[in-house]
């Protein structure tokens, strides 16, 4: 299976599926699913996943009639109801819920894709790294987005004539890291990160030349 132009993240096994970001779990159920999962799951099961597919696809087009609208409000409704007809009532979550709000949600506020909560659910990583322990985490939370906040403002008054030991606590508290893996190798060419030397063929001096000078 070759994966669309459009797609730009090769698919990666199901066994790495709790490292995949949104877009190959977007790219998993809107593409591959469809073909993966047919003949492999009963058919009963296999019809209801594609009724998610097609909905959740027409919520994500860039350009959504009201006749796709009236479409998929159908379809969430089909969805939810077979559900809990295939999978039980105790397996209806939240999320399963939420289906049927999805098309007034893109009828409100335009695709799926434009609204998406990725970009600032993607900032949980940065809060993650406000608090240290468990006591009074909101207003740990507090403090460090509030130092972040105001120490570069305080940074020109505050450092212009500093020691680089206060200069390395600036830093610190800023939460910028002083890179360690790197090597000059002459003005203004700087190798940043690990590396390693190869020898280079005739052919690739030659193609480096041409590409350079050309």
């Amino acid at each position: 299976m070759k994966p669309p132009c459009n797609v730009t993240r090769a698919p990666r096994s199901l066994q790495q599926r709790r490292f995949w970001k949104a877009s190959e779990w977007q790219n998993g159920l809107l593409f591959y699913s469809i073909f993966v999962l047919k003949g492999i799951v009963p058919q009963v099961f296999y019809q209801h996943w594609l009724i998610l597919v097609t909905f959740m696809f027409l919520l994500c087009k860039d350009i959504i009639t009201t006749e796709d609208l009236k479409r998929c409000e159908k379809l969430v409704v089909d969805f939810v109801k077979q559900f809990e007809t295939l999978y039980g009532k105790q397996n209806v979550s939240f999320n399963v819920h939420l289906c049927l709000h999805l098309p007034e949600s893109v009828r409100s506020w335009g695709p799926m894709w434009a609204h998406s909560g990725y970009i600032f659910e993607s900032f949980n990583e940065e809060i993650l790294k406000m608090f240290h322990g468990t006591q009074c985490v909101p207003l740990q939370i507090m403090k460090e987005f509030t130092y972040r906040q105001v120490l570069p403002l305080l940074r020109n008054d505050a450092l212009k004539n500093a020691v680089p030991e206060c200069i390395q606590l600036y830093n610190h508290l800023n939460g910028q890291k002083r890179l360690k893996q790197f090597e000059r190798l002459a003005d203004q060419v700087v190798i940043l990160g690990l590396h390693y030397s190869c020898k280079l063929t005739s052919e690739e001096i030659v193609a480096m030349r041409e590409q350079l000078y050309s």
